[in-house]
């Protein structure tokens, strides 16, 4: 079961995922109400330079989801 509509299957047969989510970023958190404004806010994070996606892109394995606080 995934936590929100958002964040796809929770689980992949043989396959270590990891996700690293924002709270209230409406792609991973679609939760509450302030997902919408969160996303608009939160979501550009993950692509600045040393922040999630530059931080966590050649780590392996790992499984479930790594949630990151909101700014």
């Amino acid at each position: 079961m995934a936590y929100s509509p958002g964040t796809g299957p929770e689980a992949f047969p043989g396959v270590p995922v990891q996700r690293h989510c924002i709270k209230t970023d409406g792609v991973c958190d679609a939760t509450s109400l302030d997902s919408f404004p969160g996303f608009l806010q939160q979501h550009p994070r993950y692509f600045r330079e040393g922040e999630i996606i530059a931080s966590t892109l050649a780590q392996h394995g790992g499984s479930g989801t790594v949630w990151y606080p909101a700014a």
